[in-house]
């Protein structure tokens, strides 16, 4: 007799915790949506660190043409110097009355 009831309300039970097949199918669509949309977003993810990673790279070779033209104009401003001197230097050798 228990065990006739316990089927009994076994039975009720899994016939009321049933989806219907319509209620089914849309939660199943949301889910590959759900899914779908994921690995969009996983692909952007993976896109915008690659395009991250050229940026860092594009900046550190900036970087290093930046280091390379002010050791340039360092050495350019030094030799403009020098050339200054030498000019102010024969300019006065030019001018000195005791030349002969």
């Amino acid at each position: 007799m228990n065990t006739t009831k316990l089927v009994g309300v076994s039975f009720i039970l899994l016939l009321t915790s049933c989806v219907s097949q319509k209620k089914y199918t849309a939660l199943q669509d949301r889910a590959n949506l759900c899914e779908n949309s994921l690995n969009n977003s996983r692909n952007e993810v993976t896109l915008l660190e690659n395009s991250l990673a050229n940026e860092k790279n594009r900046a550190k070779s900036l970087e290093q043409q930046m280091e390379y033209f002010k050791s340039t104009n360092t050495d350019l401003l030094a030799r403009l110097s020098i050339f200054q001197w030498s000019v102010n230097l024969v300019r006065r050798a030019l001018n000195n009355p005791w030349r002969h």
